[in-house]
């Protein structure tokens, strides 16, 4: 609850800065405008009256009376801003209090059943726990088991080499993470570089399936 306040002073607080910013912005502008009208006026351009002169002159005073103020009060604000991302920054969440060992069976629990194949990128691949945060990072890229099956992109010999060579470079750093897991792997279609990184895991393949589509 108050980490969910302080987000929301925080987004106020932003937005506050930029209506303050765009304020100092129109003021400045505004000035500029009623001084060159006040210099087109002197120099006899326009025939001003007295009370319209008089007029725009107060109105340049209340508006440089009000510039002083907005610094001040985007100083503060800023300091305020601050503030509330330290408290935020120093929020411990209770997920990431739990041993790494516990973190990395529920990582586990989250993919399919060894030796179903999980895509190598998504919501459902292990890659996209390396995406979360720092920590379960760390925990997914020591956690072999997580990597001891994999799907190989479909890509073909004929795609693009940068394609077919960043997808070989993907799969190799994949099958390395494993270590010496076995592993459960599918050929599907697969350019010749992206099979090849599978040489040096061989030893440890226990699961080897490959599909094709009949093009007849």
């Amino acid at each position: 609850m108050v980490m969910e306040r302080d987000r929301a002073l925080l987004a106020k607080t932003q937005l506050e800065i930029h209506d303050l910013q765009a304020q100092w912005g129109a003021i400045s502008q505004r000035l500029l405008l009623l001084q060159l009208e006040q210099l087109e006026a002197r120099l006899g351009l326009y025939s001003y009256t007295r009370a319209l002169f008089a007029k725009t002159q107060l109105e340049i005073h209340d508006l440089e009376a009000q510039m002083p103020a907005i610094p001040e009060r985007l100083s503060t604000l800023r300091a305020d801003l601050l503030e509330v991302k330290d408290r935020l920054d120093s929020y411990t969440y209770p997920v990431l209090t739990l041993p790494s060992e516990i973190t990395a069976e529920i990582f586990l629990q989250f993919l399919s059943l060894y030796r179903d194949f999980p895509p190598m990128s998504g919501p459902h691949s292990p890659i996209f726990l390396t995406t979360i945060c720092r920590q379960w990072r760390e925990v997914a890229l020591t956690t072999p088991m997580l990597w001891r099956a994999i799907r190989l992109p479909r890509v073909g010999p004929m795609s693009d080499a940068g394609r077919i060579e960043a997808a070989a470079s993907a799969v190799s750093l994949w099958l390395r993470r494993s270590r010496s897991c076995p592993l459960s792997i599918c050929v599907f279609g697969t350019a010749l570089p992206i099979i090849s990184a599978l040489v040096p895991h061989l030893h440890h393949v226990e699961n080897l399936s490959f599909m094709w589509v009949d093009s007849g």
